[in-house]
Parts: C-alpha cells; sequence; structure tokens
C-alpha cells in the first residue's frame, strides 16, 4: 500500500509547486500475517475491510513524476508484451501521445498479443477523432463504459470510469494519476509540467489484483504470464475507485 503525502508552496514569484512524498507499507511474513509499522497499522486494517483483498508481499514499486518517464515505461512494456495487453485510461487523447501508444498497441496485436482497451464512454470525447475509432480500425478490441444514450436518453455525467490501468502480461502493471495525452508532458515553451500528476511501475503478486479490477469492468479473462517474485520485496494492495 502506498502512502502519498502532499506539500503545497508558494515561492516569491507566486508560482505554486506541489510536493509529493511517496512511503510504502513494509513488513516480513511471520505465519500467514504481515508485520506493520505501529502507526500505519490502522490504516492496512481498515483498507482490508472496505476491499477485502489482503496485502500483499514480494511487489516492486517504481514511481514516475512526468509523462515522458511514465509513457516510455509503458510503451516499452507494451513493445515487450508476449500473451496480453490490458489497457484503460479515463482520458485517451489522439495527439502525438495517444498516437504512440495507439502504435505499440496495433503493434502486440499484429505480434499476436490479445489487446483490449477500455475507454470512459463520455470522456473519450475530449479528443477528436476518438481514439476508440483508431484502434477499432487497427483491429483492437475496444469497450466503453456507460456510452451516452439518446434513446432512450442516458447520459450519466457523475457515473465515469477514472481508473487508469495497465496490465502486461499479467506479470507487469502501472497505475496512478496520469491519463494519456500532451497534457501530461512538459510544456515544450518552458519546460514546466502542465498537469502535476504520478504514476507507478508495479510487478509482484500485486499484479493480480491490478488484473481483477480491470475485470471488474469488461468481463473478458486475458491469458498471462505467471507472476514471479522480485528481489526487492514491497507490500501493496490495490484499493478500489469510485468510477
Amino acid at each position: 500500500m502506498l502512502i502519498i503525502s502532499r506539500e503545497v508552496r508558494k515561492n516569491a514569484s507566486g508560482f505554486v509547486t506541489i510536493a509529493l512524498t511517496i512511503s510504502s507499507l513494509s513488513g516480513t511474513t511471520s505465519g500467514t500475517a504481515i508485520a506493520i509499522d505501529q502507526e500505519l497499522d490502522a490504516l492496512a486494517r481498515s483498507s482490508t475491510s472496505v476491499t477485502h483483498r489482503p496485502l500483499v508481499e514480494h511487489n516492486q514499486l517504481q514511481a514516475f513524476h512526468t509523462g515522458e518517464q511514465a509513457y516510455a515505461a509503458m510503451i516499452a512494456a507494451i513493445n515487450e508484451a508476449r500473451y496480453s495487453v490490458c489497457l484503460a485510461s479515463y482520458i485517451f487523447e489522439t495527439n502525438v501521445s495517444g498516437r504512440a501508444f495507439i502504435a505499440a498497441l496495433a503493434a502486440a496485436r499484429e505480434r499476436g498479443v490479445e489487446v483490449r482497451v477500455l475507454l470512459d464512454g463520455i470522456d473519450e470525447l475530449y479528443s477528436l477523432p476518438r481514439a476508440g475509432s483508431l484502434l477499432r480500425k487497427k483491429g483492437i478490441s475496444v469497450a466503453r463504459f456507460i456510452p451516452p444514450r439518446i434513446v432512450p436518453p442516458a447520459v450519466h455525467i457523475n457515473l465515469r470510469n477514472h481508473r487508469k490501468l495497465l496490465v502486461v502480461d499479467g506479470r507487469l502493471g502501472f497505475t496512478g494519476g496520469m491519463n494519456i495525452g500532451d497534457r501530461q508532458l512538459r510544456n515544450p515553451r518552458n519546460g514546466q509540467l502542465q498537469t502535476v500528476d504520478m504514476h507507478f511501475r508495479l510487478n509482484g503478486p500485486i499484479i493480480s489484483q491490478l488484473q481483477r479490477k480491470y475485470l471488474t469492468k469488461t468481463g473478458a479473462l486475458l491469458p498471462a504470464k505467471p507472476t514471479g517474485r522480485p528481489s526487492k520485496p514491497a507490500v501493496a494492495m490495490v484499493m478500489p475507485s469510485a468510477g
């Protein structure tokens, strides 16, 4: 489980920066229980009660602070996929960044990889042409989460799928706050971040929880390569989001 604290600072010029500090629950196995630092024990117990999922050990985690970092790692993982790629994104723009993902997903499908993409039915409209249309032209399976409907009328503005998940071969996962699009990149004119978000690369037993969260939205099961045990363990749990 990740603990992320945020500190907002303002410098002399009035610019606001946000400092994010990451810590993780760490512990060792004692029988079937995981020993947790005392100050985090209450959080661990409440999280388990809410999610009905256990904390799992032997995971690795890497944090990304910019889209350049996260996208490079995500596309590299897609390029190395052998069995399956599960991707869900709240916003999937079709600018330069989005087209790079579409090209990588299409190439994976051409290699025989099972590729499935889940998009939000309303926020897919952030960018035209729509990502779903471009992906389908490449033969990629695309599902839309509660798209708007005219007959009978149904527009669920507040019930959206905000999840940002990528699971490759059932062994490597990415999740966090970054959507797919150039807005996550540095401004080319001044080098400043346009959007402040974080994303994470995970591998280890926690990936099975990530993949199950994807499947609760799509109902599809993908072939997966068994997960190995990383050399630098961390304790983790997948927390459900509202969307």
